[in-house]
């Protein structure tokens, strides 16, 4: 099986409506390959972010915001 990899950069600012609007909980998809689960910008939660990282699937990277 081919491992997926994705690149996420944090901290971005939530403007989805939810609770955490102006904070800066979100991490930004970058650069992904191998799977068309994310798009690049597309905004993810903590949790989101939390559940690849556990995942034996994917390699994760977290940059800083540029």
């Amino acid at each position: 099986m081919k491992a997926k990899t994705i690149t996420l950069s944090h901290p971005h600012l939530a403007d989805d409506g939810s609770d955490t609007v102006g904070r800066p909980t979100n991490y930004r998809v970058e650069r992904i390959t191998d799977s068309l689960e994310f798009s690049p910008g597309q905004l993810l939660k903590k949790s989101e972010a939390a559940e690849l990282c556990d995942s034996p699937r994917w390699k994760v990277t977290v940059v800083p915001r540029a």
